[in-house]
């Protein structure tokens, strides 16, 4: 026998997951007089939570039902997410799994929901092996759930290094996720990992949403940016950051400078560092536009502040070290040379100026626009240059392949 209050209290998670609140909140309140219990309680304070101090990233309502053991609640909710929009619930998502530390689980009934979010609380713990088996437990044999593998690829790219493994997980995804907008261009950028820069074109075709466009333009900008394509670059990272994205600015900075239009790129690079004086990829390619603009001892501040708090930045020691070499201090430029091939404790090696001068430029160029520290983009360039790379790179993604290859030591 239905009860009374089972068809409102539907249509209420419906509203509540489509953030129409104050009607969720009346029909809620229905519920309650029904007989729906306590639990619907959890729904109206997150409601009342939103509507007084509006809306806060880090708080998510399906987070909250299982943070207080909801269960019943937490999972018929997000499967009807899913059934209703699967992209916008996937964002969600993305942002519980990223960003929530789950400490009620141990009594959690077992389910593939319950799996996927105790992978959350194993990647949080830096327990990737754990966090994979999970990964696949939940979306094992459910095609619907099969979004979930896209966190595995994340994984195995970023914190594996085991870039073939990622590149066919997430395959698996865009097969049986069309919808997943995300998972075409983390393969497109798993794809610039092995060397290859067909997906990034192949984005060109892919449509997004209204609210998602200028998340998927920046991905995508950044991308071109990192494959050379500078204009297209920043003709997709500048529609991107006037819809808000602003992590854009940096990458539409890069693109700036790539193009070799200095001025603009210091003015936005500026900016955004005045903003986030934080932000690593902004400093270095601050502090290469000044050093282009023969401006050195200022590019090396920006340089001196970011390598003090991460000492083996390859592409600040690049720009140091040419920094060093325009103002004729060869010791110092020698020593972040070496740096680059050998880490903290490099042999001493009597490399001529001029060698250093032609490998560092030439590294930038063939970098593209790439200025992250990230292993799978650095060892990505240079195999699509032709240098014989490791197959899983160490965490500080020095260039010692790209010197190597050269005989630059």
């Amino acid at each position: 026998m239905t009860r009374a209050f089972e068809e409102p209290l539907q249509r209420a998670i419906e509203l509540f997951n489509a953030g129409r609140y104050p009607e969720a909140a009346v029909l809620f309140r229905r519920c309650v007089t029904l007989g729906a219990g306590a639990a619907v309680s959890v729904y109206l304070d997150h409601i009342r939570h939103y509507l007084a101090r509006g809306p806060l990233d880090a708080i998510e309502p399906y987070a909250a039902l299982i943070e207080r053991g909801r269960y019943a609640l937490a999972v018929p909710a997000a499967e009807l997410a899913f059934r209703e929009n699967p992209s916008r619930a996937y964002r969600r998502f993305r942002d519980i799994w990223l960003n929530s530390s789950f400490k009620n689980l141990a009594k959690a009934p077992k389910s593939p929901w319950i799996a996927f979010f105790r992978s959350s609380q194993a990647w949080t713990a830096l327990d990737d092996l754990k966090a994979l088996s999970l990964l696949h437990e939940a979306s094992a044999g459910s095609r619907e759930r099969a979004w979930m593998r896209y966190f595995s690829a994340e994984i195995l790219l970023r914190r594996a290094k085991l870039f073939d493994l990622a590149d066919e997980e997430i395959r698996e995804v865009v097969a049986a996720c069309p919808w997943l907008w995300e998972a075409r261009c983390l393969a497109a950028e798993i794809g610039l990992a092995l060397g290859r820069g067909d997906g990034v074109a192949d984005l060109e075709s892919v449509a997004v949403e209204g609210d998602s466009e200028g998340a998927f333009l920046a991905w995508r900008g950044v991308l071109k940016l990192w494959s050379g394509a500078y204009d297209a670059a920043l003709e997709d990272l500048s529609r991107a950051e006037t819809l808000g994205q602003h992590d854009s600015q940096c990458w539409g900075g890069g693109a700036l400078a790539m193009l070799g239009r200095l001025d603009e790129a210091l003015l936005k690079l500026s900016a955004l560092l005045k903003r986030d004086p934080a932000d690593q990829e902004a400093a270095v390619l601050r502090a290469e536009v000044l050093r282009r603009l023969g401006r050195p001892r200022e590019a090396l501040e920006d340089l001196d502040r970011l390598l003090a708090r991460v000492p083996e930045h390859p592409w600040a020691l690049v720009n140091r070290a040419l920094c060093s070499l325009a103002l004729g201090e060869e010791a110092e430029a020698r020593r972040d040379y070496l740096r680059l091939l050998y880490g903290a404790k490099p042999p001493k090696l009597n490399v001529p100026p001029e060698t250093m001068r032609a490998r560092l430029d030439e590294v930038l160029e063939k970098a593209r626009g790439c200025r992250r520290g990230d292993a799978h983009l650095n060892i990505g360039w240079m195999r699509a240059a032709g240098v014989k790379t490791p197959r899983r790179p160490g965490g500080e993604a020095r260039l010692r392949p790209w010197f190597e290859a050269r005989g630059a030591a």
